[in-house]
C-alpha cells in the first residue's frame, strides 16, 4: 500500500494480496456514508495493531484515513503514539490528538461535511478499534449489533446467470452495457446531492 501512495496520476489496481490476520493483531476496517450514497464514504479508517501476547502493549500498528483527507493517508503520527502502550483510555487520548493532526496534514476540502463531523467520526472509529481489542466491555460499551449467524459458518456463495434473447426481435432484448455503469461502480458518478452551491435551494416530489 505504500507504493500505491505514492504513485503519481491515474492508478488501475489489478490485483492484491491479502495477508492472513496473525494472531494477537487487532485488524479492523470502517466506512461511514449516507444510506442513499453509500458508494461516497464520508470517512473511512483501517487499523492493524499487534499486540504483545505478555503484557498486552502495542508491538506495531499502521492506521489509514480517507475521506476525512483529500486522499487516502496513512495516520503515522496516531500509529507512533500506540508504540510500546497498552490499548487503554490514556493511550487512546494521545493517538487521537496525533490523529487530529495526522488529518490536518491534508484535511478534505469538501462542503457536504463540516471538517469538524469528520474529525469526530474519525475518532470514533479509532475509539471504536480500541473497543475491540478489550476481552470483555461492560453492557453500555458493547456494540448493540448481535449477529444471527457468524461469518465462519456462512457457505461461499456462487450464482450463474443465463438467458437467451429472441433474435427476431432484436434490438429488442439485446444486452447494451449501461453507459454509466462504469463511473457508477468506481465511485467517480456525481449525484445531485453530492453538489452543494451556496444560496441554492432544493425541491423534492
Amino acid at each position: 500500500i505504500t507504493d500505491l501512495l505514492a504513485a503519481k496520476g491515474d492508478v488501475l489496481l489489478m490485483s492484491m494480496v491479502i495477508p492472513k490476520i496473525p494472531l494477537g493483531t487487532v485488524f479492523q476496517t470502517f466506512k461511514t456514508a449516507q444510506r442513499h450514497v453509500f458508494s461516497h464514504a464520508i470517512v473511512n479508517f483501517g487499523a492493524s495493531i499487534a499486540l504483545d501476547s505478555k503484557t498486552g502493549a502495542v508491538k506495531s500498528a499502521r492506521l489509514m484515513i480517507a475521506g476525512a483527507t483529500q486522499t487516502l493517508l496513512e495516520a503515522s503520527g496516531a500509529a507512533s503514539a500506540l508504540l510500546g502502550r497498552p490499548l487503554d483510555d490514556a493511550t487512546f487520548k494521545l493517538a487521537a490528538a496525533a490523529l487530529k493532526k495526522d488529518i490536518a496534514t491534508n484535511p478534505s476540502q469538501s462542503s457536504l461535511n463540516t471538517p469538524e463531523y469528520r474529525n469526530q467520526l474519525a475518532l470514533s472509529l479509532l475509539y471504536k478499534t480500541f473497543l475491540s481489542a478489550r476481552p470483555n466491555l461492560p453492557p453500555q460499551l458493547k456494540s448493540a449489533i448481535v449477529p444471527f449467524i457468524t461469518a465462519e459458518a456462512r457457505p461461499i456463495s456462487r450464482g450463474s446467470e443465463d438467458y437467451g434473447t429472441d433474435a427476431s426481435a432484436s434490438p429488442v432484448g439485446q444486452y447494451v452495457a449501461k453507459l454509466s455503469a462504469f463511473i457508477q461502480a468506481s465511485g467517480e458518478a456525481v449525484f445531485p446531492s453530492d453538489v452543494s452551491r451556496p444560496g441554492a435551494l432544493f425541491g423534492q416530489l
